[in-house]
């Protein structure tokens, strides 16, 4: 199981961090949520620190299946966004209706700063299972119906793909993280240029040997 660690949440939104728990989406994509154990520690790591109820069976592997389905279709969302092109319908559809399943559950609490947006437990035992699922429903569509989307980045790491929201002030931002693609691509052009140096210096050439035009590879010595 993949240890989640803070570098895995540069997303800039709880659901985005949730999304990019596929990495490599750009290459050969590798699912981090492999099972529903992983899905709780995520949950714990993540900007909800969000208990996830623990559960096991076929109960949690449904739970998780609808959790990584809602996942997919905010990635196919947000990717038709920055590919300027049509929004799947079926993805809006899945979107949708994990907002309005959790909607029907929801209240604002208001009794502190800030305030919270809490599920009903008469929503069922599913209850805690569920709860997860339902905050990153309700994320994504607050998300989605505030979106900056001259903000909205796709990482062009070899192996990463990971989404987020360039929150910079100049809105330059292109890696999803400095200290990881964005150091490994500064560490490929500097290998590029070393090469491209000791190339060029390697190339035989001729440079003039005496007065009278005659010419004789770099590095030797005249006669």
């Amino acid at each position: 199981m993949h240890e989640f660690r803070r570098r895995d949440f540069v997303g800039g939104r709880p659901v985005i961090d949730f999304v990019n728990t596929v990495t490599a989406r750009n290459g050969e994509p590798v699912d981090w949520l492999e099972s529903y154990a992983a899905l709780q520690h995520w949950a714990a790591m993540s900007a909800l620190d969000l208990r996830a109820a623990p559960a096991s069976g076929p109960e949690a592997v449904a739970e998780l299946h609808r959790c990584t389905a809602l996942r997919e279709a905010v990635h196919a969302v947000l990717t038709a966004v920055i590919d300027a092109v049509p929004v799947p319908s079926d993805a809006a559809a899945t979107v949708e209706f994990n907002w309005r399943e959790a909607a029907e559950h929801a209240r604002l609490d208001v009794a502190t700063y800030p305030f919270v947006m809490r599920f009903d437990r008469s929503a069922g035992p599913d209850h805690d299972l569920t709860r997860l699922r339902r905050r990153l429903a309700v994320d994504a569509v607050d998300l989605l119906t505030h979106l900056p989307r001259q903000r909205l980045r796709r990482c062009p790491g070899p192996r990463c793909g990971w989404l987020f929201l360039d929150s910079s002030k100049a809105g330059r931002r292109r890696w999803c993280d400095m200290t990881t693609c964005g150091t490994h691509d500064k560490n490929r052009r500097r290998q590029r240029t070393l090469r491209s140096d000791a190339d060029e210096y390697a190339r035989p050439r001729r440079v003039p040997a005496d007065g009278h035009g005659a010419t004789r590879p770099r590095g030797t010595k005249p006669t």
